[in-house]
């Protein structure tokens, strides 16, 4: 039974491992064929545009339709009467605009005309009959003049009348720019943090066009994961930060650990009321088939230049005390690196009290300064927008024969299933 249940393990390992070398090398010759197909090798560069969209408007109009929702039929009728009136009247405003742009441009029409009058020579019989003539001339000189004057002040009415909702529109527009902009951003990290990728496009793009008086929100969702590409993500955040505009991060779920790295780089988070922040801490984790191969009497050999090259590893025997010991100092190395980090970032922290690795809901974690207020993104955006315009900043990628792949290795699933694949064992800042 024993040999038979051997047998059966030995066959299940070596399925697998054919099964994941096979879909490796499927993936490399197909991401091989795409890069290929599609050009240069800057595609994933390329094929990223960041699109921004003005949210203030859909908040208002959500705002009118759940108020209309909760009217009864009387009150509606009211409501809707009172929405035609003033549309009415912005119509009649915008009319009379235009009459008085009108009658503008009639009247400095006239006033030019005016001033290419000639002046009448000294009176004299000679020159009266010659004035006379003159004076018929310049007539019939004026007249002709006079009629494409009119015709471009007209002219001039008609392209006024046309362009009349694109001077509104600038109206609204210049209205809009003198009030600071608030800029929202998502992040949703998984294990690799993939979203870096359009992360750093984005903070680039708000830091392009970002003035002083301007905020910057991210509305944040990670559970934290491997250690240098969350740290890229927090590195990314500090450009926000070091550029004077006032940074917010807003948790509705969770921010725990490589997210809550991320989160302390704003000077202000705010989290909902049962939002997972903290996890301060490191974990490395991977299976060890060092005894499974024994017994299929497979040996697994490595060399190395270096002594620490490897320590812990998942195929050979972690028997050794150095080599656990150096792999510990790793992991603390790691630790101490976070919590210095957080502790800059926010000094009013007991850092030793809170790097424990433990997590907390957010009455607690405002009482340990973990965050600065309790609230949802919406709310805060909302109690934003009397002061600020709202604009959404996110990126788009272009769709491309091999985007399904492409986008399944950097969702969650796939960020696990590449951690799981490593041969090293790999640190992790998560929960």
């Amino acid at each position: 039974m024993k040999e038979m249940l051997v047998d059966y393990l030995g066959f299940l390992l070596e399925a697998v491992t054919v099964l994941a070398v096979f879909i490796i090398a499927v993936g490399f010759v197909f991401a091989k064929g795409v890069s290929s197909a599609g050009g240069s090798g800057s595609d994933e560069e390329d094929a990223c545009r960041v699109v921004i969209r003005n949210e203030s408007e859909s908040y208002r109009k959500a705002a009118e339709s759940l108020r209309r929702s909760m009217l009864d039929e009387e009150s509606g009728k009211c409501l809707d009467d009172f929405l035609e009136k003033r549309d009415k009247a912005a119509a009649e405003r915008k009319s009379g605009e235009t009459k008085k742009l009108k009658e503008a441009l009639k009247a400095l029409s006239e006033k030019e005309s005016a001033k290419n009058e000639k002046k009448p020579l000294p009176e004299n019989d000679a020159a009266e009959d010659k004035d006379s003539a003159a004076a018929a001339g310049d007539s019939v000189k004026e007249q002709d003049q006079a009629v494409p004057e009119k015709d471009g002040a007209e002219e001039q009415a008609a392209r006024s009348d046309s362009a009349d909702d694109t001077d509104e529109l600038s109206r609204i527009l210049d209205s809009a720019e003198k009030k600071p902009r608030l800029f929202i951003l998502d992040f949703r990290g998984d294990v690799m943090a993939s979203d870096v990728r359009d992360l750093r496009r984005l903070v680039s793009s708000v830091l392009a066009v970002g003035r002083n008086g301007d905020e910057v929100v991210l509305r944040l969702e990670s559970p934290g994961g491997s250690v240098p590409h969350y740290g890229l993500a927090a590195s990314e955040l500090m450009r926000i930060r070091r550029s004077g505009m006032k940074f917010t991060v807003c948790v509705d779920r969770v921010a725990a650990s490589g997210g809550y790295m991320m989160a302390c780089t704003s000077e202000h988070i705010v989290a909902a009321p049962f939002a997972i922040v903290g996890s301060i801490g490191v974990v490395a984790e991977f299976p060890n088939f060092h005894r499974l191969l024994d017994k299929l009497l497979v040996d697994y050999e490595q060399e190395t230049a270096g002594e620490y090259k490897r320590t812990l590893s998942m195929f050979g025997d972690n028997s050794d005390p150095a080599a656990r010991k150096k792999f510990e100092e790793q992991l603390s190395d790691i630790h101490a690196y976070f919590k210095k980090f957080v502790k800059s970032n926010r000094p009013a922290i007991d850092i030793d009290s809170v790097a424990t690795g433990e997590f907390w809901f957010g009455e607690e974690a405002l009482e340990r300064h973990l965050i600065d207020e309790i609230m949802t993104s919406d709310d805060y955006v909302i109690s934003r927008m009397k002061t600020h315009s709202v604009w959404r900043l996110r990126a788009v990628r272009k769709k491309k024969f091999g985007g399904i792949l492409d986008r399944f290795m950097h969702s969650r699933a796939g960020g696990s299933i590449r951690g799981m694949l490593r041969h090293l064992p790999v640190s992790r800042l998560r929960s």
